[in-house]
């Protein structure tokens, strides 16, 4: 009997250190901390749904990757997440919502990392207090992939804020970053850092919209620029509004008295603004608008584009619009399709859509067109316009050539080896 009792003892015991052997790590997740023992799927709390899983690999990189997740918490003290882990990568993956209420929605205890995968969008949304809150003197930084997009919205504090006015925000290649504070963006931070990868297509916006007292930029006392980046405000029209290293803000450009407060302040070396000047034609550029519609993620149409998400359309459908001038379409480079028939055009420009494989530009009005950089072109529609000659020499990928009704009077296909239909 003694024996079966030490048995059984032995074997509780074996239980309790094995429980006991669990890691808590200082990560914490809609209230539920991680550990060893649920970090193949993190559940339970005020994770709304979504997949949340953290992994820690042998080379010292951490990720906890969110993907489709939605939090809400309301309180005093609920953080969405809250991080004290050295060096934390947060992928986020498809499209995530964290929502608080009296608490930030993020708080970095430590260095932390946000990664944006491909075509993610990841809102941050603080009602009370500020979205992200940075402490200890920690950096937080911005990094994606392709043309993922981070909104941090703050309804009556700041987007980012800084314990100590010692922490920084760093700035990295790729994501779409909007940072939306009703009473700023960057505040009492020790530098705010735009590094040598920034570019090319990354895009930061910086808001105040819910109340124009207040500046977007306060108390940071460094602000750095590297690269080819730089600094514009639509709706001053200006090109460099510059950081003032005494007030520790952005003053307005162009001679104007004050600080920028709720407008737009666009930070990328490869912006293109949506007006008249890029995409003189209204028609085209109302096409253009569409792409980038308003509301999206509940934030207003920012009024341009970056290259990245450029880059994204690969297909620009603008036939039957009343376009007399595409001006423009040059900035699309990724176009692999372009469907611009039965408009109004007199000349068409597509020298740097090189990776065209299709075009069709018939029923306009074209006395000339030039395709000699489309060389991956495969079908080309240019009917019923006014050429007077087509070189086709440098298109030897074309197996599909529809040109009738024009004014040509000849036509040298003699390299278009490939072509099928003519």
């Amino acid at each position: 009997m003694k024996k079966r009792f030490l048995t059984l003892m032995l074997a509780f015991l074996a239980i309790a250190t094995t429980a006991g052997a669990q890691t808590k790590y200082d990560i914490w997740v809609g209230g539920v901390q991680v550990t060893s023992a649920n970090a193949s799927n993190i559940t339970g709390g005020d994770i709304k749904s979504g997949t949340v899983t953290f992994k820690q690999s042998t080379n010292g990189v951490s990720t906890l990757t969110l993907t489709n997740v939605k939090i809400e918490r309301s309180g005093s003290g609920k953080q969405g997440i809250r991080t004290g882990f050295a060096g934390l990568i947060i992928n986020f993956e498809g499209t995530n919502t964290i929502t608080t209420d009296n608490s930030c929605a993020l708080r970095c205890d430590a260095e932390t990392w946000l990664l944006t995968s491909r075509n993610s969008k990841t809102t941050l949304t603080e009602k009370i207090q500020e979205a992200i809150y940075v402490t200890g003197g920690n950096t937080l930084h911005f990094r994606g992939t392709g043309s993922g997009e981070i909104f941090v919205n703050s309804t009556s504090e700041y987007a980012i804020e800084g314990e100590k006015g010692t922490e920084r925000v760093r700035f990295f290649s790729a994501p779409i970053v909007t940072l939306n504070g009703a009473k700023g963006s960057l505040v009492k931070l020790g530098n705010v850092i735009f590094t040598e990868e920034t570019y090319p297509g990354i895009s930061v916006t910086l808001k105040a919209t819910n109340d124009t007292s207040y500046p977007q930029v306060q108390n940071v006392a460094a602000w750095n620029e590297y690269g080819y980046n730089h600094i514009a405000a639509p709706a001053y029209k200006a090109t460099h509004p510059a950081y003032n290293s005494s007030s520790k803000t952005i003053l307005a450009p162009n001679g104007l008295s004050g600080n920028l407060t709720s407008y737009d302040i666009v930070i990328n070396d490869d912006v293109v603004q949506l007006n008249s000047t890029h995409f003189p034609d209204a028609n085209f550029l109302a096409e253009v608008k569409k792409l980038y519609p308003n509301n999206t993620n509940g934030f207003p149409n920012r009024g341009f584009y970056s290259k990245a998400m450029a880059n994204a359309q690969i297909y620009f459908d603008v036939s039957n619009k009343n376009i007399s001038n595409l001006k423009g379409v040059e900035h699309f480079t990724a176009l692999t399709r372009l469907d611009c028939y039965n408009n109004q055009l007199t000349s068409l420009d597509v020298s740097k859509n090189t990776a065209l494989t299709r075009l069709d530009c018939s029923n306009n009005q074209l006395t000339s067109l030039d395709v000699s950089k489309n060389t991956a072109l495969t079908r080309l529609d240019c009917y019923n316009n006014q050429l007077t000659s087509l070189d086709v020499s440098k298109n030897t990928a074309l197996t599909d050539l529809r040109c009738s009704n024009n004014q040509l009077t000849s036509l040298d296909v003699s390299k278009n080896t490939a072509l099928t239909r003519l």
